[in-house]
């Protein structure tokens, strides 16, 4: 019936225009995601580079940012 096949194509439409959506919203956290990381590692070289910060915390923030960037 014509009618039910407009009605599972509304639904198909709702539902893919939900899937993005999420999919944009994903993005954006993973954006947020790159830039925190960016600045941490960016953090703990500029405290290795004075002395403060053992060479491990260094490393340690680019294994994170190398994580979050796959």
């Amino acid at each position: 019936d014509a009618r039910g096949v407009g009605e599972l194509a509304g639904a198909s439409a709702g539902v893919a225009y939900l899937r993005v959506l999420s999919a944009e919203e994903t993005v954006a956290a993973r954006q947020a995601d790159s830039a925190v990381s960016a600045d941490l590692l960016n953090q703990s070289r500029q405290q290795v580079a004075a002395g403060v910060s053992p060479a491990i915390d260094a490393t340690r923030s680019e294994t994170q940012f190398a994580g979050v960037l796959t």
